[in-house]
């Protein structure tokens, strides 16, 4: 798995009844990459959560929340 989808998944909430806006996981993310020392990829970051939303492991509504899916839970943690 590479380093964004880890991180995104990192600071997506566990509990079934917990999401995260798209602007704060985002934000979060950044951070992390921050904190490393490296340039937050913006562009990766969307192709990312599209991609684990496509593959059912994440959920982006569209008013903007982020949920873990049953599936992702299994997968990605």
């Amino acid at each position: 798995m590479n380093r964004i989808i880890r991180l995104i998944v990192e600071n997506i909430p566990l509990h079934e009844d917990k999401a995260i806006l798209r602007e704060e996981l985002a934000r979060n993310v950044k951070s992390d990459y921050d904190s490393i020392g490296l340039h937050f990829p913006k562009e990766m970051f969307d192709s990312s959560l599209q991609q684990l939303h496509n593959e059912q492991l994440i959920f982006v509504f569209r008013n903007g929340l982020v949920k873990m899916t049953g599936m992702g839970k299994y997968r990605l943690r």
